[in-house]
């Protein structure tokens, strides 16, 4: 099963943010977007489920994006 086939049965709570449709914007405007790999180990979630676009990430990844970086966001 795709993730896009549970986010059409799973309702986003009101007020919530859509993190299927805020990924996807990124992605649209070429901005490089990794999803944990912990996370997706933890949740069993295989890489063709993931949104096109997105590669799966890891800790060296992770520092080397900010260490290249002049600023770093956390959210």
């Amino acid at each position: 099963m795709k993730l896009g086939d549970t986010a059409a049965r799973y309702q986003v709570p009101e007020g919530a943010v859509n993190l299927e449709e805020l990924l996807s914007e990124f992605i649209e405007c070429w901005l490089e977007v990794r999803a944990c790999g912990m996370a997706l180990n933890d949740c069993s979630i295989d890489e063709s489920a993931m949104l096109p676009g997105t590669e799966r990430g890891s800790m060296k990844a992770l520092a080397n994006w900010v260490k290249n970086s002049e600023h770093v966001m956390v959210f």
